[in-house]
């Protein structure tokens, strides 16, 4: 498995380019502010054809730059539904100092939904780059987020669940209950050697995070 990682913006996000190997078809996920500089370069590096550009979830750091990557590379989007008008209006789903640095990071840009958008509501399989792709709903963090599962063996948790942490939910649609859930039937779901890709910070395993994250003590016999 090839899965190349960078941290971009100043949210330091992380955008992960996934391809069974070099020359292959590939998928990108949350392509934030400053990605289509690392997408371009990974794919040609590689050789790679991107067939689709995934979300975990409809904040301004995760989907800065779908639309740019998204129609440069004639691919479609895939979103939750409740996450889809984001992609027009990013800014009403952030705290009002996260808007304020929007607008001093780029005053003057225009928000568009790529040409093509697949939409997504509930648990489902997508056939993507030679990979049968589940995308798992896992409200908390936003109603609509979503992590996307790998082979049983990868899993792409976005904001959900992170190296020794969580994902916050005092934002817009953000639920303590929902992210509860989400996080006790992900640890249900996984055994310990699935590897975690989060939105920020670097990648661990559902075991490491079992053992060693704080928050989810009170859950492992929930």
């Amino acid at each position: 498995m090839l899965i190349q990682t960078a941290s971009v913006g100043p949210w330091h996000t992380n955008c992960h380019i996934v391809a069974e190997a070099a020359k292959q078809e590939c998928l990108i996920i949350d392509p934030g502010f400053g990605a289509a500089a690392f997408v371009n370069e990974t794919v040609q590096s590689y050789g790679l054809k991107p067939v689709a550009v995934l979300a975990t979830h409809g904040h301004v750091d995760h989907i800065w730059q779908i639309f740019p990557v998204a129609t440069d590379l004639d691919i479609p989007a895939v979103i939750h539904k409740s996450e889809r008008g984001f992609l027009t209006d990013p800014i009403s789903a952030i705290s009002p100092e996260g808007g304020k640095l929007v607008e001093a990071i780029s005053p003057n840009h225009v928000w568009q939904e790529p040409e093509k958008v697949i939409e997504i509501s509930a648990e489902i399989n997508l056939s993507f780059a030679g990979f049968e792709l589940s995308v798992i709903p896992t409200p908390g963090h936003t109603a609509g987020s979503v992590c996307f599962e790998l082979g049983n063996e990868y899993l792409f948790t976005g904001d959900l669940l992170f190296k020794n942490a969580i994902g916050r939910t005092d934002l817009f649609s953000g639920d303590p209950m929902q992210m509860q859930r989400s996080l006790h039937s992900i640890l249900k779901r996984f055994a310990d050697d699935v590897v975690i890709y989060p939105g920020h910070g670097p990648d661990s395993c559902i075991g490491d995070e079992r053992r060693l994250n704080p928050y989810l003590k009170d859950l492992q016999d929930a």
